[in-house]
């Protein structure tokens, strides 16, 4: 919602947050940590750092895969 609202920065943070909450909640390759971290690679996204938004979907792809195979 705060990326729709022009707030990539507050979306960023919020994700973040969510990170580290939903990794140590659950295992490592869960879907709501794959999840989070689709979102927040979206949020640096809109922020212009496409570095970070790489590194984090390169992080993501293996547990997808694994998740889903």
């Amino acid at each position: 919602a705060y990326g729709d609202l022009g707030e990539a920065q507050q979306s960023k943070a919020l994700f973040e947050r969510a990170l580290f909450i939903n990794e140590r909640h659950y295992s490592q390759d869960h879907v709501e940590v794959i999840r989070t971290l689709v979102n927040l690679s979206k949020a640096y996204g809109e922020l212009g750092d496409a570095q970070q938004s790489k590194i984090l979907l390169e992080r993501a792809l293996p547990l997808m895969e694994k998740c889903y195979g």
